[in-house]
């Protein structure tokens, strides 16, 4: 599977899209993952949170986190659900 198939999309941070001063000593992140494929598997994680777009100056690291994520099509609802 090439990495284009496989994208994290509508990313949040405390259910907030871009929140600016987040004063969460643990915040929750969410995304959906969006796939061309059926039945995709995601395998872990990585986040990082940076002071600069580039991300030149990292604030915050997870690290990579081992946990699947099942990701199947809802074609009534049009959304894809996680298990």
């Amino acid at each position: 599977m090439s990495d284009s198939s496989l994208r994290a999309v509508e990313l949040r941070c405390e259910h907030e899209v871009n929140p600016l001063g987040m004063g969460e000593p643990h915040p929750r992140f969410s995304w959906v993952l969006d796939s061309d494929l059926w039945d995709v598997v995601q395998q872990s994680y990585h986040i990082q949170v940076s002071a600069d777009p580039e991300f030149r100056r990292v604030l915050w690291d997870t690290g990579k986190v081992n946990r699947k994520i099942r990701s199947s099509w809802n074609t009534q609802d049009q959304r894809c659900s996680h298990a």
